[in-house]
């Protein structure tokens, strides 16, 4: 009977050593039953172990009879520097351009600064968030 730490390691390096070959039809079914093998009978094991080490062999299984030799799609991240560096290099922007020249005092809508504009630029800034996502 082998642990389940064992059983976790013997699945990655049998997922190492499949990496990176020609998929082929049957791929990693030398390797499934090489696992099985590994395993050993089921029935020697507790029911929440079992319940826990069918879930890996299924796991595996799934990821032989899945596995791509395409390289995986990169989603871009998300650069929260960038993008705060964005929104303020526009705040700065906008805030120039509203304050530039003799103010009217318009009150704006949140009623909390007056601008020259009909909108504080941190409305409009929020309204470009807003737009953005």
């Amino acid at each position: 009977m082998t642990s389940l730490f064992n059983i976790r390691r013997k699945v990655t390096s049998l997922k190492r050593g499949l990496v990176g070959k020609q998929v082929y039809e049957n791929f990693g079914e030398k390797e499934q039953r090489e696992l099985d093998d590994y395993i050993g009978d089921f029935c020697d094991y507790p029911y929440e172990d079992k319940l826990i080490i069918i879930g890996i062999y299924n796991d595996f299984s799934k990821w032989c009879q899945t596995y791509d030799l395409a390289p995986p799609v990169v989603k871009k991240e998300w650069n929260e520097k960038k993008h705060t560096e964005k929104v303020l290099r526009l705040a700065t922007e906008i805030r120039w351009d509203l304050d530039e020249g003799d103010h009217t005092r318009h009150q704006c809508s949140c009623g909390y600064r007056s601008t020259r504009g009909p909108k504080c630029y941190m409305c409009l800034i929020k309204e470009f968030m807003n737009e953005r996502n």
